[in-house]
């Protein structure tokens, strides 16, 4: 897949006043390293931005960056499109009028991400991204704050993107950070 994020963050994300997010980074050992980032209220989304027709075929990266203004990504992640011959997306939601998309990959390939659940509520983004397993790229934790974690989705040159931005942390250590973000 090459590079998946760019190497600062974007500026045009989108965002919401009353987004509620919460992002955990473990760093255990090379085999159970992990990403969990869930996002309420993440901004606007159209019911055509989160739907089998545009995502899967456009691509999804996950970027996240701390403080360090000249470092590339802390962590850079993009979905996979073999999925043990199973499709890879699908879509969640009553027959009928989907409420959004679902990703599974029990093997994480390429990059660790096992887990993806996008929807469109009240015309705002939700999202919940796991990764684990050994494809997860995790530096030394101990981040520099603020964080950015961004969602991009479709042409690398002019992705949609949403994001969150994490100004403290509960806990920012050798081997975890837990970070949230509220109204």
């Amino acid at each position: 897949m090459g590079d998946p994020c760019p190497p600062v963050p974007l500026l045009a994300c989108r965002e919401s006043a009353s987004q509620q997010s919460q992002l955990v980074l473990r760093a255990a050992d090379a085999s159970s390293d992990s990403v969990r980032w869930k996002l309420e209220s993440g901004g606007t989304v159209g019911p055509q931005e989160v739907a089998l027709a545009s995502i899967p075929a456009a691509g999804l990266r996950v970027c996240i960056y701390d403080g360090a203004a000249a470092a590339p990504p802390l962590v850079a992640m993009g979905v996979g499109e073999d999925c043990g011959g199973k499709p890879c997306w699908r879509a969640i939601g009553p027959k009928g009028r989907a409420a959004g998309l679902r990703y599974r990959n029990k093997t994480g390939a390429p990059d660790g991400i096992v887990d993806v659940r996008l929807r469109a509520r009240n015309g705002e983004l939700g999202l919940v991204l796991r990764a684990q397993r050994g494809a997860v790229a995790m530096p030394a934790l101990g981040v520099r704050l603020p964080m950015t974690a961004q969602l991009l989705v479709g042409d690398p040159a002019h992705p949609l993107c949403w994001q969150s931005t994490f100004a403290t942390a509960f806990r920012n250590d050798g081997t975890v950070v837990k970070a949230t973000q509220q109204p």
